[in-house]
């Protein structure tokens, strides 16, 4: 089996304190990078050892474009509870 391996992703819809470029946009940018690879190498699941998110709570606009980005996927994101989700 193949599978793909990331860090803890920290998902969040507030712009880190120093970043200065458009945040949520490279955020996005990277997730459809990850999902691009996963395909490309015809991997089995995704497996995120926790933090999905930055916090237990997003705003709905960030809720609304991160389902729109992984409702296509084919392979699953197996993730666990971290302290930050």
């Amino acid at each position: 089996m193949k599978y793909l391996i990331t860090g803890d992703w920290h998902i969040t819809d507030k712009r880190p304190e120093n970043r200065v470029d458009d945040y949520w946009v490279s955020l996005i940018k990277k997730l459809r990078f990850i999902l691009s690879e996963a395909n490309d190498y015809g991997v089995q699941a995704i497996l995120q050892p926790g933090d999905f998110t930055d916090s237990p709570s997003l705003s709905y606009e960030a809720f609304s474009d991160l389902t729109d980005e992984l409702k296509f996927i084919v392979n699953p994101i197996i993730t666990i509870w971290g302290q930050h989700d």
